[in-house]
């Protein structure tokens, strides 16, 4: 039986505990990770930046793990209420916060947006387009990727996989690489749930899964100009994000493809 397309009239809401919580997000010690998934290491351990440490600047937060190492933030249970609610079109972005302004990404008419929003009053403050829409009635419309920011930039990919570096401030485009075309990788809008892994920054590099065959299946660009550095690995796409981690005193980017 065929589907129906989905209806995703979404409205991007954001229960607000205080600007002074989000300020908050501090940086998790690290904890051992012994995956077996594919790992990619780095020279040394970096240390990050005061703006990074003080957010939740990326996909899942610091760590990537969904946990805020904040404790002792109430006293009491505290109660919440919605401080604002801002109508935004298609999409599975989730949000990132830092210097009190929100990023995500949504869809309006036939294109897809990475957007910047006040975190305190809901005001759009800019929207740049990145993109066709991405429509499929079996995996639904629009942007998948939460953005990553780093370095006063904007890291986000559109679900047709054209990988974006915007302004902070302005959302103007400093640079894009469509991966398709720039390392042969695999178009993940041919398939049903189009792209979705959200980029990692680490030591300057944007590391991402590029899902191509012949050593393309990830590859890390310069984040500063958006040339790229290397491609690695031959295994098929998927749809997990990276981390990054301390492990055996090197940092790494551990990966999971369809294939490890």
């Amino acid at each position: 039986m065929k589907r129906g397309k989905f209806n995703h009239r979404l409205y991007l809401s954001l229960l607000v505990i205080s600007s002074a919580l989000l300020a908050k997000m501090v940086l998790a010690q690290e904890e051992t990770n012994e995956s077996q998934a594919a790992k990619v290491k780095a020279s040394k351990v970096p240390k990050r930046s005061s703006r990074q440490s003080a957010s939740w600047y990326q996909w899942l937060g610091p760590q990537r793990n969904g946990i805020s190492p904040e404790t002792g933030l109430f006293d009491d249970t505290p109660s919440f209420s919605e401080i604002w609610r801002v109508k935004a079109g298609p999409d599975f972005s989730g949000i990132s916060v830092v210097d009190g302004k929100a990023y995500t990404m949504y869809a309006k008419g036939q294109s897809e947006y990475t957007v910047c929003l006040d975190a305190t009053t809901g005001t759009e403050i800019w929207a740049t387009r990145t993109g066709e829409l991405f429509a499929n009635s079996m995996g639904g419309d629009g942007p998948r990727v939460t953005p990553t920011v780093a370095d006063e930039r904007v890291f986000s990919v559109s679900a047709h996989s054209v990988l974006y570096a915007l302004d902070a401030e302005t959302g103007a485009i400093i640079w894009s690489q469509d991966l398709p075309s720039k390392i042969a990788s695999a178009r993940f809008s041919e398939y049903n749930w189009g792209y979705r892994a959200s980029p990692l920054i680490e030591e300057g590099r944007v590391l991402i899964e590029s899902g191509g065959k012949n050593n393309h299946s990830l590859a890390a660009f310069n984040a500063e100009d958006g040339s790229l550095l290397w491609t690695s690995g031959s295994d098929e796409m998927s749809y997990s994000s990276p981390i990054g981690i301390n492990f055996a005193g090197q940092r790494q980017a551990v990966f999971l493809p369809v294939k490890v």
